[in-house]
């Protein structure tokens, strides 16, 4: 959408100016996820033993992915890492909890079992008056 309104605007100034801009800026963010990439899959191949890790070069990370999908070497370096992940992803303390999510939680327990007792009171005094009938 900012292509569609600065274009025109850089245009009228310079020709070059919004390729060379929005160029730069695809280049930029392509370099970043080029990074992102390279950096895990650097680390996975050194967590699964791998052999190109100390290989340089721009491509030398991806070679595993070569013969085997990116989603398995995921996968095999998650269960042969899963403890190490957990503890990292939980903030390194397995045994936090979020008291606030758990404070809501037996709210709502508290006001389903008041529903629940407002339910069963009602049809109580409905077999009351249904027995009284009867006799």
């Amino acid at each position: 959408m900012i292509t569609g309104v600065l274009g025109p605007i850089l245009f009228g100034i310079d020709a070059s100016l919004p390729f060379l801009l929005f160029g730069g800026i695809v280049a930029l963010w392509a370099l970043i996820i080029w990074y992102a990439l390279n950096k895990q899959a650097r680390t996975i191949s050194k967590g699964l033993g791998g052999e190109n890790v100390n290989k340089r070069g721009p491509f030398s990370a991806f070679a595993p992915a070569a013969a085997t999908p990116w989603s398995t070497l995921e996968s095999r370096y998650y269960v042969a890492n899963k403890e190490h992940l957990d503890q990292k992803l939980s903030g390194g303390n397995k045994n936090e909890v979020d008291i606030a999510y758990l404070e809501q939680s037996v709210r709502k327990l508290n006001a389903a079992l008041k529903a629940e007792t407002y339910k069963r009171k009602n049809i109580e005094a409905k077999m009351d008056v249904l027995m009284l009938k009867l006799k």
